[in-house]
């Protein structure tokens, strides 16, 4: 619900629809989880239970605030959800701790991507077997993103603490 949602990535969106003529899309601007219900309400379901296709967790880079939009978003999603966690390595607690405690019921892939943030995202390899190939042919599975974002924490601490710029 910031201004640049409202203002610019909302109406930019809405436009990418309507000239793709995208159905079965709405746009819900809000604070998460409180208006997680609403957003949902937008799509009538189809038949059954109605899940989440696709939800984006954008938690202001904190643990407490990320994990409280996955649980929000408990309820909606099941074994046909993908979720995707942006910049989890500032919010790496909360992807796992999500995971662990609910996660781990619904998906069975739970990995981190090579992308510029980087990317969470958990879902079913049986409900997204394409999704799950194609991540694998194509090595998008950070498995060592951790100790690579240690180095990079290192190396950021040596600086501040007046180790200078490093050379190699």
């Amino acid at each position: 619900g910031d201004v640049d949602t409202r203002g610019l990535a909302k109406p930019l969106f809405e436009r990418i629809v309507s000239v793709r003529g995208i159905n079965n899309v709405q746009v819900h601007a809000g604070p998460s989880p409180q208006e997680t219900p609403i957003a949902v309400k937008l799509f009538p379901p189809v038949e059954g239970p109605q899940a989440i296709s696709i939800y984006f967790i954008d938690g202001l880079h904190r643990n407490p605030a990320a994990l409280d939009d996955f649980v929000g978003a408990l309820p909606y999603l099941d074994r046909s959800s993908v979720v995707l966690w942006h910049n989890v390595n500032d919010v790496a607690e909360g992807f796992e701790t999500a995971y662990e405690r609910h996660g781990r019921a619904l998906f069975d892939q739970h990995h981190v991507l090579r992308t510029h943030g980087p990317m969470g995202i958990d879902y079913s390899s049986e409900a997204h077997p394409d999704l799950h190939a194609y991540l694998n042919d194509f090595t998008l599975i950070w498995r060592d993103w951790e100790r690579y974002m240690n180095l990079l924490d290192h190396d950021a601490m040596q600086r501040f603490e007046g180790g200078g710029e490093r050379r190699s």
